[in-house]
């Protein structure tokens, strides 16, 4: 017996241990935090229904004692207005006695009007409370009119009222806060077991977590519930997140490790950014060419792109104040030796700045820059004129490099080598081109003079005969006019026919500078067989031409046109009376190529050419007849090249013969 008290104390002393450590975990976590705000929340609660449901009562008092006011003003002015008419003082004394004892009432007083000594009848409790007063007017019917003779004061107390609500008030108070504590408290314990103990088991465990060594997954020390509730949802998160952290971990250590290698990697790339820099310094600053870093500000470019701007130096001439704005922007930041070199320079200071004063005296070139920058081009290369320092000019050869892509403000390394000496050769080695070509239409005009002296014998003959007609026909005694008249026009036809002809001779021998102007192909064929005619005539040869009439005009010299003309027809009599062939045939024709230009081929029904001439034919001083000098074909090649055209020959003739033909670019 006395061990099982023993062990019942024991149980005792235990469940007493719990309960206070449930106590004090219920003082130092939220339990307290939560009762005093459920105890702060009903109490206000608490204080505002009590307050509204005590207003309320009190307006209802209120109104029970103006109500018992009102039935005081209806029913007893009139037997005071009796009383105090004969003035009965007892009778007035009663019946203020009478309204005295009703509820609330703590005085009431009659008193008389219109005398000099007025009747005045008081009766009053001793109380000093709030009142309620209302003074009504006492009246009497005299001499046929109401009239006032006295009034009729009352005061009623608030004592009672007050009273009344004290005791409500004391009542709803202790009733609402021993529920409110009550309620609390049971919501304190049902929260202790339902939630706070279980968030101790999560802190704890977390506490103790260690993701390097996990101890296994978190789980409450409860009945599951039927459903999962909110911290079933938490320790799913929780283990979840272990999880996640557990992954994360052997994430970040995989991930450290290609840091390592990546950090390791930039380590190198930045020690060969640095290298690679400063070999670009110095090959940048020992370039044996003159090297220019620009920049500029090219934010309208996109502007013109959206607007649909295909044609950029069209758009300079309608708005020559953006070229302006585009070239004042320009910038020369860095320059090399060679630099300084090229434009006499004390250093390289005196070049860095706006860079408009490089384009100076070759403007177009800087504006064909602008284009193709514009069309994101990343290289551009023209030659140009610059003027150094000292006033000179040089010919140089501009390569504008820009790194893709191409933005706004993406800078440009300008490349200039000096040819100014180049420049010289090429214009003495053109002058000796023209003077060589000069020498072939002289050899020509040579081998053509038969032709040109039949061409003016004829005209001249029919000049002389038709003057000789006219002499005999005016010494007539009656001359026939009218066929002296026809006579003279055929005269002044021949004439100014053998005139056309030395003309083009002339111009042919001249050794005059090339004269571009938009002509048609169609005409020059045209006359350069009106220059072959009779050498046609004596070698029985069919030449036929086939014109383009609505071919373009292009910008070419016409007599250099002609002269090539006459070379490739004169070259296909040639070969067909070298190989004998009988009935030659010649055609030129002109046409319209797919990208625009207009071209000529000449063909003829020969034996064509050899497999092993084809690639020589236009070098100079090849030749594949006797006695030829090998330039003709050479000097076609210089002047076809030089009208931005090309030439070529194959054996693909629809006669079965050679073919040549040439292409040059229209000028409209």
């Amino acid at each position: 017996m006395a061990r099982r008290n023993t062990d019942a104390s024991a149980g005792d002393d235990a469940g007493s241990a719990a309960s206070w450590r449930t106590v004090a975990g219920l003082r130092r976590g939220i339990g307290v935090r939560l009762l005093i705000g459920v105890l702060i929340f009903s109490s206000v609660i608490t204080l505002i229904m009590t307050a509204v449901q005590l207003y309320m009562d009190y307006r209802y008092d209120l109104d029970q004692i103006e109500r018992r006011l009102d039935e005081i003003g209806e029913g007893y002015p009139d037997i005071i207005g009796e009383s105090l008419w004969h003035l009965d003082r007892e009778q007035l004394r009663i019946v203020v006695e009478s309204i005295l004892k009703l509820p609330d009432v703590q005085a009431v007083t009659v008193r008389e009007t219109g005398t000099g000594h007025p009747l005045q009848i008081m009766a009053r409790r001793r109380q000093s409370t709030p009142v309620i007063t209302r003074e009504l007017p006492i009246n009497r019917v005299v001499e046929g009119k109401l009239k006032q003779i006295g009034t009729l004061y009352i005061e009623a107390a608030l004592t009672d009222v007050y009273r009344r609500l004290m005791g409500e008030a004391l009542v709803i108070l202790v009733s609402q806060g021993a529920k409110t504590f009550l309620v609390s408290l049971f919501i304190l314990l049902i929260f202790s077991r339902l939630v706070t103990r279980h968030l101790a088991t999560i802190a704890q465990f977390m506490r103790r977590y260690d993701f390097h060594h996990p101890a296994g997954a978190l789980a409450l020390k409860r009945r599951p519930p039927a459903t999962p509730d909110e911290l079933d949802q938490v320790v799913m998160s929780f283990n979840d997140l272990c999880t996640n952290l557990r992954v994360a971990y052997h994430n970040q250590q995989t991930a450290n490790e290609a840091l390592k290698l990546d950090v390791a990697m930039r380590i190198r790339n930045e020690d060969a950014l640095r290298e690679a820099e400063q070999r670009y310094r110095e090959l940048f600053h020992n370039m044996p060419m003159a090297l220019m870093l620009m920049r500029g500000n090219f934010d309208i470019f996109p502007a013109l792109h959206k607007a649909g701007v295909t044609d950029l130096n069209a758009y300079f001439d309608a708005h020559p104040d953006v070229l302006r704005r585009l070239m004042s922007a320009i910038t020369v930041d860095e320059v090399n030796a060679r630099s300084v070199e090229l434009f006499r320079a004390r250093d390289a200071a005196q070049l860095v700045g706006p860079a408009g004063r490089l384009w100076t005296e070759s403007p177009g070139t800087l504006r064909r820059a602008f284009e193709s920058r514009y069309h994101g081009e990343a290289r551009f290369d023209e030659e140009m004129k610059v003027v150094a320092l000292d006033g000179r000019v040089i010919d140089v050869l501009c390569t504008l490099s820009r790194p893709q892509p191409i933005g706004s403000h993406t800078p440009t390394l300008l490349g200039m080598i000096d040819i100014t000496d180049r420049v010289r050769v090429r214009d003495k080695l053109q002058q000796l081109e023209t003077d060589l070509a000069h020498a072939g239409r002289i050899s020509l005009l040579g081998e053509l003079m038969a032709s040109i002296a039949h061409e003016i014998n004829q005209p001249l003959g029919a000049v002389a005969a038709s003057a000789q007609a006219m002499q005999n026909w005016l010494n007539r005694p009656e001359p026939p006019l009218d066929e002296v008249r026809e006579l003279t026009a055929l005269t002044l036809a021949s004439a100014r026919r053998a005139s056309d002809i030395i003309v083009r001779t002339r111009a042919m021998a001249a050794k005059s500078k090339p004269r571009r102007e938009l002509i048609r192909l169609d005409e020059v064929v045209d006359e350069a067989l009106l220059l072959l005619s009779h050498e046609i005539q004596a070698r029985g040869v069919e030449v036929w031409h086939r014109p383009a009439i609505f071919a373009p005009r292009i910008m070419a010299d016409r007599t250099q046109l002609q002269q090539v003309v006459v070379n490739l027809t004169v070259n296909a009599m040639q070969a067909l009376a070298s190989h004998g062939v009988r009935h030659g045939k010649v055609v030129l024709t002109i046409a319209v190529t797919a990208a625009g230009q207009v071209s000529c081929t000449i063909e003829d029904n020969g034996p064509g050419i050899r497999e092993d001439n084809l690639t020589l034919l236009f070098n100079r001083f090849f030749t594949t007849s006797e006695g030829g000098m090998g330039l003709g074909l050479a000097i076609c090649r210089t002047i076809i090249e030089a009208h931005g055209g090309r030439i070529e020959a194959d054996n693909e003739s629809t006669l079965g013969g050679a073919r040549f033909t040439f292409a040059l670019p229209a000028g409209e």
